[in-house]
């Protein structure tokens, strides 16, 4: 590909690579993201998607850079933002992946999997309010969500809310019941 592609043609090799991303083809589909980037330096789901591949090859600076450019580009992307913060949090740095994830649920907020990820986060920051007012929004999107049921349970516990929280763990533990942990509360 070369930099006179036309954007059809870059929407198709973006098309390609991300068919293999999905594949988890993770080295072919990044040898393509980067071609497009050789093209068109400034295309922002290239380098979100690229970012995501160093990401789940253990490469997090330049994951965590390549999400932070292509935001810089299309800030409107949930799906980023929340990726920025998966990334931040595997770095370690739970602040600033709280906040990714806050700005992802303000793009997105009735992105179920974004929702856990906030409420997951708020609750091992300690921002139990926060945990909780966002696990029951993921629940009145989905019902069904063990882990926002989970999420609920501990959000509740600090406060003293136990019977609530027992509700809560119940219903987590009654839709996955392979898993020990909802049944340990």
């Amino acid at each position: 590909m070369n930099a006179t592609s036309g954007s059809g043609t870059l929407l198709a090799e973006f098309a390609r690579a991300f068919r293999l991303h999905q594949d988890g083809k993770l080295r072919e589909a990044f040898l393509r993201y980067d071609a497009i980037l050789q093209a068109a330096p400034d295309h922002a789901p290239a380098l979100h998607y690229s970012g995501v591949v160093l990401y789940q090859s253990g490469q997090l600076v330049p994951a965590i850079e390549r999400i932070r450019a292509a935001l810089a580009i299309d800030a409107g992307s949930a799906e980023a933002w929340s990726n920025l913060g998966i990334a931040l949090k595997a770095y370690g740095n739970e602040a600033a992946a709280l906040n990714a994830f806050r700005e992802a649920a303000r793009r997105d907020p009735a992105d179920v999997k974004i929702l856990s990820n906030l409420a997951g986060s708020a609750l091992a920051d300690g921002q139990y309010a926060e945990a909780e007012t966002t696990s029951r929004q993921l629940l009145a999107h989905d019902g069904n969500h063990a882990i926002g049921w989970f999420i609920l349970a501990l959000s509740l516990q600090p406060p003293g809310r136990m019977l609530e929280a027992l509700d809560a763990a119940s219903r987590a533990a009654g839709l996955a019941p392979e898993n020990e942990k909802y049944a340990a509360l």
